[in-house]
């Protein structure tokens, strides 16, 4: 009874007011109004104000506490598009690397708790503009498993402190992958021995190097490619200036390989030259690029390459220009047998095979309007 003698005292309220708003002519109706928006507009001031008040308040996030976890030897597998980055490894300045990337992304992820002390090595050094296929480094990380190869026995917690202590390792690759540009990616990972270096333990390095046929004499180029083949002093193929970790300019080349490149593009032939060695000097492929395009020109004769290597015959380096540096992609570093084992979780590969077909796409159509814009100009300058 209650409750219906409420209800109908309010109803006898808004007829009062409904009453009263009846009897104020247009004037005094437009004056209520304009009261009423006001009053709404400070209501809604003082609610913005206090919803910022209350962003504004810092979050308090637990520290993450990585003494509760064990550390483990891993190298990881890279893919990396360098064409936007000022080399691989950090240059100690401003200038953006990729391995600036792959450490924000260790250490987004928890993985690393200092950059300066993850024990980091890396197989090849790639230089600015330079991409990288199969890229390993190698470094000290979190893990989470208590047992296994590289993990550190005196590092986190002992056993008997840990609970719920999973068997399997986490998914370093998914976890890295989410926290990484477009043009970076993990390939895989493998648990490594403590011992393990990634630039010291790799026996072989591979590079490819990209360029349009355009008219060169590829069997000239093939001549003077082979020349390099074998244990050389290549002080004439390198740049003046010398890492400081530089003691001897003798390495060995053990291929130098021309082929073609399947294209979609039949107006414009694609070819790759492939180099592999112990080593490389610094800008060493890009200065064997150089004189290789001049031999396919015509400027030069195989036997060039002979007068170089012969340091009698050429005891200063000659001057000329260094090749590009956007074709030349790090292929892979070659180590021994069972020193790595590599592992991609079936949701990482996906997700890595889906990522790279968007890619190939996206520059695939890239490549076809610059074609479509090269037949427009092609065609109108053979009608001048």
């Amino acid at each position: 009874m209650r409750s219906m003698s409420g209800m109908f005292s309010g109803i006898k309220q808004l007829e009062s007011r409904l009453k009263s708003l009846d009897e104020l002519d247009f004037e005094a109706l437009k004056e209520k109004a304009v009261c009423l928006l006001k009053y709404n507009q400070q209501l809604e001031n003082i609610i913005s104000k206090l919803r910022k008040q209350e962003n504004d308040v810092p979050k308090v996030t637990k520290p993450f506490i990585f003494d509760r976890y064990k550390k483990r030897h891993i190298a990881l597998k890279l893919s990396y598009l360098g064409w936007n980055y000022c080399g691989l490894v950090p240059q100690g300045c401003l200038a953006l690397t990729v391995m600036d990337r792959i450490f924000d992304a260790l250490e987004k992820s928890k993985l690393i708790e200092n950059r300066n002390e993850c024990d980091f090595s890396v197989c090849g050094r790639t230089d600015r503009g330079v991409s990288g296929m199969c890229q390993v480094v190698s470094l000290v990380s979190r893990s989470l498993i208590a047992r296994g190869v590289g993990v550190i026995e005196d590092s986190g917690p002992c056993i008997s402190e840990r609970q719920d202590v999973p068997d399997e390792e986490m998914d370093y690759v998914s976890a890295l992958n989410k926290n990484l540009p477009r043009d970076i990616r993990v390939l895989a990972w493998s648990p490594v021995s403590p011992d393990f270096s990634a630039r010291f333990m790799c026996c072989k390095r591979s590079y490819e190097y990209y360029f349009p046929e355009s008219g060169l004499d590829i069997k000239s180029m093939i001549d003077a490619g082979n020349r390099l083949v074998g244990v050389h002093d290549f002080r004439n193929f390198c740049a003046s200036r010398i890492e400081k970790d530089t003691v001897t300019f003798i390495r060995e080349i053990f291929e130098v390989v021309v082929s073609d490149v399947d294209s979609c593009d039949h107006h414009s032939k694609l070819c790759r030259i492939s180099i592999s060695a112990s080593g490389f000097l610094y800008h060493q492929i890009r200065f064997v690029m150089s004189i290789l395009f001049m031999v396919g020109r015509g400027y030069e004769s195989p036997s060039v390459v002979d007068d170089m290597l012969d340091l009698s015959k050429t005891p200063a380096k000659p001057q000329y220009q260094l090749a590009a540096d956007f074709p030349l992609l790090f292929i892979a570093g070659t180590y021994p047998e069972s020193c790595l084992n590599w592992e991609t979780s079936e949701a990482a590969q996906l997700d890595l095979v889906k990522h790279y077909q968007k890619l190939w796409s996206e520059y695939g159509i890239r490549s076809a309007i610059v074609r479509r814009m090269l037949n427009y100009v092609e065609r109108n300058s053979l009608k001048t």
